[in-house]
């Protein structure tokens, strides 16, 4: 039985999957080669893993979406739809967030919602919006 049986508010409780570490380190070359020059890596192994888990999250938080549309017996709707509400109503929580956010880097207790970050992520990878 789905837990979306009894409740239609989403849970963000990690998986065992997503708390494990890493069992072996993997080292990247020192250079790649970009056209005819060598160039040193931009970003590190750790971090792709950090941000191919950040996606991961925004994909099952599209799945919890549509499996707790599933579940609604009254008022439901197509998935697609209540997706778009849900970014909908995330671009709102970022705006509002982006508008009470101090000027600088916030601090590491501060736990941004992952609604909020997954549009911050989207605004940052089309850079022509300033923040």
């Amino acid at each position: 039985m789905s837990m979306f049986k009894h409740s239609r508010l989403l849970s963000y409780t990690r998986s065992k999957a997503e708390v494990e570490p890493l069992r072996h380190k993997i080292a990247l070359p020192s250079s790649f080669r970009v056209g005819t020059t060598d160039t040193a890596p931009v970003v590190s192994f750790e971090e792709v893993q950090a941000h191919l888990k950040l996606l991961g999250a925004f994909s099952r938080l599209k799945t919890r979406i549509a499996l707790a549309q599933e579940s609604i017996s009254e008022n439901r709707m197509e998935s697609d739809a209540a997706w778009t509400i849900f970014l909908c109503r995330a671009v709102h929580r970022f705006e509002k967030w982006i508008q009470t956010r101090p000027t600088s880097e916030p601090p590491p207790w501060v736990i941004i919602p992952l609604d909020v970050l997954m549009v911050w992520h989207s605004f940052m990878l089309v850079s022509i919006f300033p923040l």
